[in-house]
């Protein structure tokens, strides 16, 4: 049937009439793609496989489970799997049927494909069909079947605990799986918060992005949000969604930094740094000189002030106004100046500091790592310093007092590098 199903697409593009007729069982549970596009929005595709649904739960189970399982072999040969409509037949099938113990003892008994069974376990037990427990236990610890099985505990939470927890750890590896049910609303509210509590770090952080999307699209369960908010501590520092939590959730920022610190995972600190940029700006400033400290072995909070403040001379501001911070109050200064260094410097003369200070800061406190002759890197760093405002004399006599330390440093830097071309490095 699925080669025959091919042959008819190909054989339609070139208008030939005389092949033998399609298999009308296979065709209902795998449409071409053509006709799913064709006939799907007014539903007759699915209409179609209801009702061989309803036609085949009055028959023998195992007959009828041989006949599909010889059809997704068929589909799987062919390499005609999408459109896949032999779920909804199963769920029908298993909806009507009288008794879900067979028809699952049907399914596992012909071979049908790990996972097509998950109706008729799902049935045997909503309705707790005598035999549910010893079944569930049995498949749950099947190699084939244990996810696909685990997938159905996980709809329920009224299930005893050891049962639910052997679910929970054989989906810890299956977090688009977990998500995907989460965002259809398959878990209910009490699984939810187990998974959310669960140990296994990766499970429980998918889970609490799911929630956030939940939370986004307005169907957030308020019962859910210590449970939450706990998970979002273990979401991973590569986590796209993380800045979407922290701005809407900035009280979260700060235990969740503390947790990565306390994990000791250095791949943070060496990933991406925008990820800690983001984080730091979502806690509030009076409470950087913590997590500051905290940061200090893990990383350079030198650089990261300096990121912190960007061009924001808001920002700026608020960073002079702390006292916990004051050995980085002129750090923004340092290096080559940005487009706000002007802005900077009057908010630092503002703050009390001389223009000495400001003067050492910017030559002396630059960190920035460079190549080539260190002659070059000062010229760079000389000629970018801003003309003032004339009738600033405070600034004026900063930027005058840069230059002539600038003009120090290199002479001093093109002394050393003439004696290396004469005597080499070792000089």
């Amino acid at each position: 049937p699925g080669v025959l199903t091919e042959l008819h697409q190909h054989a339609a593009l070139r208008n030939y009439k005389s092949l033998e007729p399609k298999d009308a069982i296979y065709r209902t549970l795998f449409p071409t793609s053509s006709e799913h596009f064709a006939d799907d929005s007014n539903g007759k595709l699915m209409a179609a496989a209801l009702q061989l649904g309803s036609r085949l739960a009055t028959a023998e189970p195992s007959t009828a489970l041989a006949e599909i399982a010889h059809y997704i072999n068929e589909a799987r040969i062919a390499g005609n799997t999408w459109p896949d409509l032999t779920p909804n037949v199963l769920r029908r099938i298993s909806e009507e049927s009288d008794d879900p113990l067979a028809w699952l003892d049907a399914a596992i008994r012909v071979g049908l494909p790990p996972g097509n069974e998950q109706p008729f376990l799902l049935e045997l037990v909503k309705r707790r069909f005598e035999g549910w427990r010893e079944c569930l236990s049995t498949l749950l610890n099947d190699p084939e079947r244990g996810v696909s099985s685990a997938a159905v505990v996980i709809c329920f939470d009224d299930l005893p605990e050891e049962i639910t927890d052997r679910a929970i750890e054989l989906l810890s590896g299956e977090r688009r799986l977990v998500q995907s049910m989460w965002l259809q609303e398959k878990i209910p509210a009490g699984t939810r918060r187990q998974i959310l509590s669960s140990r296994y770090v990766e499970l429980s952080a998918a889970a609490a992005v799911s929630e956030w999307w939940c939370e986004k699209r307005g169907r957030h369960n308020p019962d859910l949000s210590s449970a939450w908010r706990e998970a979002v501590l273990k979401v991973s520092p590569g986590e796209h969604y993380l800045k979407e939590i922290f701005t809407a959730h900035p009280d979260l920022a700060e235990p969740w930094l503390e947790a990565q610190v306390i994990a000791e995972d250095d791949r943070f600190f060496s990933a991406d740094r925008s990820v800690l940029v983001d984080v730091m700006r979502s806690i509030d400033i009076s409470r950087w000189p913590k997590t500051i400290k905290s940061l200090q072995k893990r990383t350079d909070t030198w650089t990261l002030i300096r990121e912190l403040m960007e061009d924001d001379p808001a920002r700026y501001a608020a960073l002079l106004g702390e006292p916990g911070l004051h050995d980085y109050h002129l750090t923004p200064l340092a290096g080559k100046p940005r487009s706000s260094w002007l802005k900077f410097a009057r908010l630092a003369i503002d703050s009390g500091y001389s223009d000495k200070q400001i003067a050492h800061a910017v030559v002396f406190g630059d960190r920035d790592v460079h190549t080539g002759p260190e002659s070059e890197y000062l010229t760079g760093l000389l000629k970018a310093l801003p003309d003032p405002d004339p009738d600033d004399h405070g600034i004026k006599t900063a930027i005058e007092q840069c230059r002539a330390l600038f003009q120090k440093q290199l002479q001093l830097a093109l002394n050393r590098e003439e004696e290396e071309a004469v005597h080499g490095d070792d000089w």
